[in-house]
C-alpha cells in the first residue's frame, strides 16, 4: 500500500522526519529491501538525502550491519564500478561510515 501511495506523489519519500530521516533511512535501517528498491526505482535521487548527521540510506545500512539493504542500494544505484562520480557523491557525504562500509564488503568476501 505504501509503494503504490508514493508511486502517485513521490514527495512524501523525501520528507525528512526526526534527526533527517526520510522513508528510505527508515527501510535501509530495517532492512526491508523490498520498499527500499521500490522507493529507490520511483525517487532514485532520495539517495542522497541526508540526515542531520551527514549520512544517505547507504551508511544507514552499513552502520546497522543490514547487509542486504547495502547491496540492494549498491547494485540498484550502481555505487560500484565505473561510475566514480555517483560513488564518491554518495560515500563522501559522511566519511565516518566509509571505514564500515569496507568492513561489510570484506566480511562478505
Amino acid at each position: 500500500m505504501v509503494a503504490e501511495f508514493v508511486s502517485v506523489d513521490r514527495k512524501p519519500i523525501r520528507v525528512k522526519g526526526r534527526e533527517g530521516f526520510t522513508v528510505l533511512h527508515y527501510v535501509a535501517c530495517h532492512g526491508n529491501v523490498q520498499h527500499l528498491s521500490r522507493f529507490l526505482d520511483i525517487c532514485p535521487n532520495c539517495i542522497f538525502d541526508l540526515t542531520t548527521r551527514g549520512q544517505t540510506a547507504l551508511h544507514i545500512a552499513a552502520e546497522n550491519n543490514i547487509f542486504k539493504a547495502f547491496e540492494t542500494i549498491v547494485v540498484q544505484r550502481r555505487v560500484e564500478g565505473n561510475n566514480q562520480i555517483l560513488r564518491s557523491k554518495i560515500l563522501n557525504q559522511a566519511d565516518r561510515a566509509v571505514d564500515r562500509l569496507h568492513g561489510m564488503v570484506f566480511k562478505q568476501r
